[in-house]
């Protein structure tokens, strides 16, 4: 049985080999050819035989060609934004990458005032628009587009003279609730919950302050994150998971 290649005028032809019983044989008795690419044949052993012609649809792109370190490539974050159309990532070089259709990038390392975002593993938009960079080293960064196609961001970080800031600087995800509020996923500090409270300042609320029913001896330690249909927020810790609803 043979392939008749365009390209190359010629016919490739498929040999059985011995050793794989899964190989075609080499007599065939009667075959149909189907438009999407696959065969159906009759062989000498006997049954029927389906035959795929398989196509190379999947390319290996590398973020950054001829990088010194393995790390400029090992990518932890990822995030599409359809409305946009910006292609966001996030390696464990501590950098962010921000690729439009055109192939153009912007490389991000720190905010407007010079504060590195560290490994970006959690990538999210908000209903606003607004990007959610989740930083293993630096807690969590709130990415605005600006009208001159750049982004401002705005750092949010554990601090111990304030009980309402981030519990853990180790944020690994966030999601957005119904209620537009903001839930991360940190590692050491549990669920946090970005709100606001009555003078519209931001707050995070965790087990050290306001959640009083969150289990304070386990699920502390959580990477992902999630909201369900009914509202309802899963995060995936190394205790299991933790089904939580305001």
């Amino acid at each position: 049985y043979g392939y008749d290649n365009r390209e190359t005028d010629d016919v490739e032809y498929f040999h059985n080999d011995p050793s794989n019983p899964w190989n075609l044989s080499n007599t065939v008795n009667a075959s149909v050819e189907l438009p999407e690419g696959v065969v159906f044949m009759s062989t000498s052993r006997r049954g029927l035989e389906k035959l795929e012609i398989l196509k190379n649809n999947i390319t290996r792109t590398l973020l950054v060609p001829g990088a010194e370190s393995p790390i400029d490539n090992e990518i932890r974050g990822m995030f599409y934004d359809k409305q946009r159309q910006l292609l966001l990532m996030g390696n464990k070089n501590n950098t962010l990458f921000v690729i439009r259709p055109d192939g153009s990038r912007t490389t991000i390392t720190q905010d407007q005032y010079g504060n590195p975002i560290g490994r970006t593993y959690g990538i999210s938009q908000d209903s606003k628009g607004n990007y959610w960079l989740s930083s293993k080293d630096h807690g969590l960064f709130k990415m605005s587009p600006t009208s001159s196609g750049g982004f401002t961001l705005q750092n949010y970080c554990h601090n111990d003279d304030d009980k309402y800031s981030l519990s853990s600087n180790a944020a690994y995800q966030t999601v957005e609730d119904k209620q537009g509020n903001i839930w991360i996923a940190t590692y050491g500090g549990g669920v946090n919950v970005l709100t606001h409270d009555k003078q519209g300042k931001p707050i995070f609320l965790h087990a050290k302050n306001e959640m009083r029913n969150y289990p304070r001896n386990s699920f502390m330690k959580v990477r992902t994150i999630a909201m369900d249909s009914e509202g309802r927020i899963w995060a995936g810790s190394t205790d299991g998971i933790l089904i939580m609803s305001r």
